[in-house]
C-alpha cells in the first residue's frame, strides 16, 4: 500500500502511527511528519518501508523530513528516508529517535541530527548528505542521554558528535570530523 502525504501529518501526544511492512508513504513538496506521539515502522528486508519524496525526479530537500518532539518516540526498522531537507532527514528536538538498518540517503542538509534525551542508530547507513550524516547536538541543559551509536555506515559527507566515543565500530568515508556542537539556548 503506497500513502500519500498532501500536507503536514503530525502524530499528537498519546497517538501511535504504525506503518505496516511493504508499505510506502510518499511526501508531497514541503510537507513533513511531526511526531510527538509515537510513529512505529518495522519493515523487513525484503519488505523495508521507504519514506520518499512524491516525485519522479526527486531531489535533495523535496520534502520536510521527520520531526521528533517533547514526548515523541519515532522508531525506525528497516526503512529508508530519501531526498528530505528541511533541518534534517530526521530530526530529534527533544524525544526519541531508534533507527536499526535503516537508510538515509540525499538529504539537504543533516542526515540524523538530535538535541533530544534518547538517540539509538544501529546497522543504518548515511549517504550524501547536504550536510553532515550524523549530528549529536548538545541541547539545553547537557548533550543527549548515552546515545548508543554502533555498526553505522556514513558514506559521502562529514559526521559529529558529542565525543568520539559515541561511535562504536562505526565507519565513515568521505570527509570526516568529530566535534562537539555549541548548546541551543
Amino acid at each position: 500500500m503506497t500513502y500519500i502525504v498532501t500536507c503536514d501529518v503530525t502524530v499528537h501526544a498519546g497517538v501511535t502511527l504504525t506503518v505496516e511492512a511493504g508499505a510506502a508513504v510518499r511526501f508531497n513538496s514541503g510537507t513533513g511528519l511531526n511526531v510527538y506521539g509515537t510513529v512505529l515502522g518495522h519493515g523487513t528486508g525484503p519488505s523495508p518501508i521507504p519514506f520518499v519524496a512524491n516525485s519522479q525526479s526527486p531531489v535533495p530537500g523535496d520534502w520536510d523530513g521527520i520531526g521528533v518532539y517533547a514526548g515523541g518516540k519515532v522508531a525506525l526498522q528497516h526503512a529508508s528516508v530519501s531526498h528530505s531537507g528541511g533541518l534534517a532527514a530526521l530530526y530529534n528536538i527533544a524525544g526519541s529517535l531508534e533507527l536499526t538498518s535503516t537508510q538515509v540517503i540525499s538529504s539537504a542538509a543533516y542526515g540524523i541530527y538530535s538535541a533530544g534525551p534518547t538517540l539509538v542508530v544501529t546497522g543504518c547507513s548515511v549517504v550524501d548528505s547536504g550536510s553532515h550524516g550524523l549530528h549529536v547536538f548538545e541541547a539545553k541543559g547537557g548533550a543527549p542521554t548515552s546515545p548508543h551509536i554502533h555498526n553505522n555506515q556514513l558514506v559521502g559527507q562529514r559526521w559529529a558528535t558529542r565525543s568520539g566515543s559515541a561511535f562504536s565500530t562505526s565507519r565513515a568515508s568521505g570527509p570526516s570530523q568529530a566535534t562537539m556542537a555549541p548548546a541551543i539556548a
